[in-house]
C-alpha cells in the first residue's frame, strides 16, 4: 500500500464519544475548508457522503434526486482537489475517544469501499459498505 496516496487520500475521523446511542465527532480532510461534526451515525455518513461530493473523488455512482430541482447539484469527478489544509493541519486533530483515517477508494452501487486505517495500534481493516466503516470504527 502506498503511504504517500494514503495520506493525500485519508480523511480524518476524530470520535469524541461512543455510547449506544451517541456517535460523536469530527472529519477533517486536506481539501475541505471546514470541519464536518457528527452527533449521530447518520450524520456522521450523512457528513462524509457530502464531504467526499465536495472533495470530487471518488465519484458518486448515481446521481440522487431530488424534488426540488433548483437545489441539485451534480458534481464531477475532479482529480486534482483545491488543499485549503496541510497534511500536518490534519493529521494533528485527535479525538478523545478514538482516532482513524478512512479512505474510499469507491462509491460503487451507492455504497462506500475502501479501508480505515487504525493509528494505535496499527491496522488496516477494508470495508465494502459505510454500515462496515461505522462497525470499524466503532470498534476501535
Amino acid at each position: 500500500m502506498n503511504n504517500n496516496r494514503h495520506s493525500k487520500e485519508a480523511i480524518r475521523c476524530c470520535v469524541d464519544a461512543l455510547s449506544t446511542d451517541l456517535f460523536q465527532g469530527r472529519l477533517y480532510s486536506p481539501f475541505i475548508e471546514t470541519v464536518v461534526e457528527f452527533k449521530t451515525e447518520v450524520e456522521f455518513l450523512l457528513g462524509l457522503d457530502q464531504l467526499l461530493d465536495d472533495i470530487g473523488k471518488p465519484q458518486p455512482y448515481a446521481i440522487l434526486r431530488t424534488v426540488n430541482a433548483n437545489s441539485m447539484k451534480v458534481r464531477s469527478y475532479n482529480s486534482r482537489p483545491k488543499q485549503w489544509r496541510t497534511l500536518e493541519d490534519v493529521q494533528s486533530h485527535y479525538g478523545k475517544q478514538s482516532t482513524c483515517d478512512i479512505v474510499v477508494e469507491t462509491r460503487r452501487h451507492v455504497e462506500w469501499q475502501g479501508y480505515v486505517l487504525q493509528l494505535s495500534p496499527q491496522a488496516i481493516l477494508k470495508f465494502q459498505s459505510s454500515e462496515q466503516c461505522v462497525e470499524i470504527i466503532k470498534r476501535f
